[in-house]
């Protein structure tokens, strides 16, 4: 397997050198452009780049400052401007917290991810919190960092050609094409959950009808059980309260109702994974979601699915399987996660469809 998708070696230097001006200011501020250059070594060109951008993001000030070297006359110093970035302080608050709550569990952090439902832009998160926990931070999105963890330590480790779907509170999707993870330079996050499935389908909130994601996320399988619920006098899930884990186990057992809404998820993921295996001939398919506690319905559906509907040439070998690891997320205080580490949970049969 290639090093899949990770930052160049010059941009581990540049990340490197912005966390350590930024650390060096922290610790000696106010510091002028000259001192830092001597405390960093490095040339008085790369200092001037480096607090541009961190002017630029506001996350430092220029302030006066006595430079001795300059006859006490007063200089152009630098000092942090935290009051302009409040959610950083929470942010670091969280990530603290969550070191000390997973410590046992966690081995190493393998991505920091980006807010992709908040209007947050160009903020250097990653400089910032590699000089505050003293370790490499790679920004990424989740989803695009979890197929990077499963072709490194997972489930498609030394497979070429892997598609991974996720399905949660959203659905998404990472392909790895030729061992590396596909990205399109701004975005390596394959927006499946906005392909349309029903033309006379619920509104998504992108605007369009019938999304995917109307149909497959965690809430929306929900309200559709809950809304089958009454003419389904039998299920047993009038029993129960209405959870995934309960949706899951009901099917498990037999109950007609949670069945044929899992085969309804299996059969709108498998039309539209049918095209993605015409276009991408995967060796794997994963499935990283709470429903894979009903693998063994959902699986063969979307395999069935995938064998009706795309070239046998490239289907009948196709593996359908549940992720190996699992996101362990870290909230700061608003809707979605924004840390997510990766740890190892057991791994689960591939099936082979043929």
């Amino acid at each position: 397997m290639n090093a899949v998708g990770q930052p160049g070696y010059i941009d581990k230097i540049k990340q490197a050198n912005a966390g350590g001006v930024y650390r060096l200011i922290d610790q000696l501020a106010p510091i002028s452009r000259i001192e830092l250059s001597k405390r960093a070594h490095l040339a008085l060109a790369s200092i001037t780049k480096i607090v541009r951008e961190l002017l630029e993001v506001h996350l430092v000030k220029e302030v006066k400052c006595q430079d001795i070297s300059n006859r006490g006359r007063p200089a152009i110093g630098l000092a942090l401007a935290p009051e302009a970035w409040p959610l950083l302080k929470r942010i670091l608050c969280a990530v603290d917290q969550f070191f000390i709550r997973h410590q046992s569990k966690l081995e190493r952090l393998t991505a920091i991810h980006r807010m992709p439902f908040y209007p947050v832009r160009d903020m250097p998160i990653g400089p910032l919190l590699e000089a505050h926990i003293g370790l490499p931070v790679y920004l990424q999105h989740d989803i695009s960092a979890w197929t990077m963890a499963e072709a490194l330590f997972g489930t498609a480790r030394g497979s070429q050609n892997v598609i991974q779907i996720v399905i949660d509170h959203h659905v998404g999707a990472g392909i790895i094409t030729g061992g590396h993870v596909l990205h399109t330079g701004r975005h390596s996050l394959v927006e499946i959950g906005h392909i349309q499935v029903d033309l006379y389908g619920k509104r998504c909130y992108c605007g369009n009808y019938g999304c995917l994601e109307t149909v497959a996320s965690i809430e929306n399988l929900l309200e559709i059980a809950q809304q089958r619920l009454g003419a389904s006098l039998n299920s047993s899930l009038h029993r129960l309260p209405l959870t995934i884990e309960s949706l899951c186990d009901a099917a498990l057992s037999g109950d007609h109702l949670a069945q044929d809404i899992i085969f309804g998820l299996g059969h709108s993921l498998g039309g539209i994974l049918a095209m993605m295996v015409n276009l991408f001939n995967p060796e794997k398919i994963l499935l990283g979601s709470p429903m894979n506690r009903a693998a063994e319905i959902l699986h063969p559906a979307i395999a069935s699915c995938i064998r009706q509907r795309s070239l046998p040439a490239y289907s009948e070998q196709v593996q359908v399987g549940a992720t190996v690891l699992q996101p362990i997320v870290l909230t700061v205080g608003i809707k979605q996660g924004f840390a997510s580490a990766m740890r190892c949970s057991p791994p689960s049969r591939l099936s082979t469809m043929g």
